[in-house]
């Protein structure tokens, strides 16, 4: 028997809306941590810097001056989360 919230949803379905916005908020709040750590380390000096989680990939994107900042943006991901597969797009100019 499925019970109807007010929203004219089945419960099922409103609990797995809930549990989908759980999983999105932590990955949002995830991505914020990993941003915020890259801007950390690399002293704010990547522009236009994009974090980007797909499952258990991250994926990493702006522009750097220097191979060494990129290298930076790539530990402090590691450092925030170590059991990942990192893609660093960061273009150096």
């Amino acid at each position: 028997m499925n019970r109807f919230n007010g929203n004219g949803e089945s419960s099922r379905d409103s609990v797995e809306t809930n549990e989908k916005q759980s999983t999105d908020d932590s990955v949002s709040l995830l991505q914020m941590a990993i941003e915020r750590s890259v801007r950390m380390r690399t002293g704010g000096t990547i522009r236009d810097l994009r974090v980007d989680i797909d499952g258990d990939d991250v994926i990493v994107s702006g522009r750097a001056t220097t191979y060494y900042i990129k290298q930076l943006a790539a530990y402090a991901v590691f450092e925030t989360i170590n059991d990942v597969c990192l893609t660093n797009e960061i273009e150096v100019y």
